[in-house]
């Protein structure tokens, strides 16, 4: 197990304890708290970082990312099964498209969305990622589904944010 992964794991674990013990949240909030300090360790901690930052590179390179990234985000509407996901994702997808084809023709509102570029795009991605782990998992349980309600509820969210953001 990669060490990354075992500090994600450990604030996880804190998360979900502060949570279900310190607050006296119920499980089901409690281990959603748990699962979200395990998914930012993971992001925090992964050993795929690459080694710059997108803003130092030339705009043909960062233009290039995001179009690799919404590419990654459009395979995922054929890996999820629920319909209502799909749409939300495709909306994510075409909304991010016309972004960049803003973006490759005014370079000015490049610098902009610089936080778009290297946060949110990238984390919609891993949260997408990790649905679809946990739905090939069949958790079936009753946190398992809450927790699926909870990442679609905030897939609408973030296509919401997208749309502003365009």
């Amino acid at each position: 197990m990669k060490q990354g992964t075992i500090i994600s794991a450990i604030i996880g674990g804190l998360f979900f304890g502060l949570a279900f013990l310190g607050l006296k949240l119920t499980f089901i909030p409690a281990i959603a708290l748990g699962i979200v300090g395990f998914v930012a360790g993971e992001l925090f901690f992964s050993n795929d970082k690459k080694d710059f930052v997108l803003e130092d590179l030339p705009d043909s390179v960062v233009i290039g990312e995001m179009k690799k990234i919404n590419q990654n985000i459009y395979y995922m509407i054929a890996k999820v099964d629920n319909v209502d996901l799909k749409s939300d994702i495709k909306k994510i997808y075409q909304t991010t498209n016309k972004i960049i084809e803003k973006i490759s023709k005014d370079k000015n509102s490049l610098k902009k969305i610089r936080t778009f570029i290297n946060y949110y795009l990238p984390v919609t991605l891993k949260i997408l990622e990790k649905y679809d782990e946990i739905e090939n998992q069949h958790m079936n349980t009753k946190d398992g589904k809450e927790f699926m309600k909870t990442v679609e509820d905030k897939i609408k969210v973030i296509a919401r944010a997208f749309e502003n953001q365009l």
